[in-house]
């Protein structure tokens, strides 16, 4: 066997190609039967929730209104919308309805008649209001009160009286920073 060993020394190209051989059937075998540990099928899993959770949240938006051809894409850094099917020049890729955008002008949250009404409100109608006022009189800047209504929407679900909605169901996409 030390003289077979000798005699493949003398030529390299044979080792190298036997060398070879190894390297790439332990590739082909490496794909075929990956190795399975339980931290990868647990991060596979949390990965397949993700993109349930990003699916939900577009269906959500179509539901209130926004039009587009658009679909959920992980562009390498982070997960957004993208084009379905080119389109021209010109041509509106997305609208999203009024009634989806947060504003510090105008209480989204309430009704046309609850707005101006006292007594009881639904307690996003509250939240907004004081925002609203807040932002009108001065009291706090304009990007405050937008965080302030982004706050209370990633609460909704989670406190009573806050109720999902399509814009909930966006931010719960969004990485929890707040545990860490």
């Amino acid at each position: 066997s030390c003289s077979m060993l000798g005699r493949l020394v003398q030529y390299p190209l044979v080792t190298a190609a036997l060398v070879a051989v190894c390297g790439v059937t332990l590739i082909f075998f490496g794909s075929v039967w990956p190795a399975s540990t339980p931290a990868g099928e647990q991060e596979r899993a949390l990965q397949e929730q993700l993109q349930q959770r990003r699916l939900h949240a577009l269906a959500r938006l179509q539901q209130e209104g926004l039009t587009g051809n658009v679909d959920v894409f992980d562009f390498g850094e982070a997960p957004g919308l993208g084009i379905i099917k080119a389109k021209e020049e010109g041509e509106v890729l997305m609208t999203m309805p009024a009634a989806l955008q947060l504003s510090v002008e105008q209480p989204r949250s309430c009704p046309v008649e609850a707005a101006a009404a006292e007594g009881p409100v639904a307690l996003d109608c509250q939240i907004e209001r004081a925002v609203c006022q807040a932002v009108a009189s001065g009291a706090a800047k304009r990007l405050t009160g937008l965080v302030a209504i982004l706050i209370m929407e990633r609460r909704r679900g989670q406190v009573d009286g806050l109720e999902h909605t399509a814009a909930s169901a966006v931010l719960r996409v969004l990485p929890d920073v707040t545990s860490k």
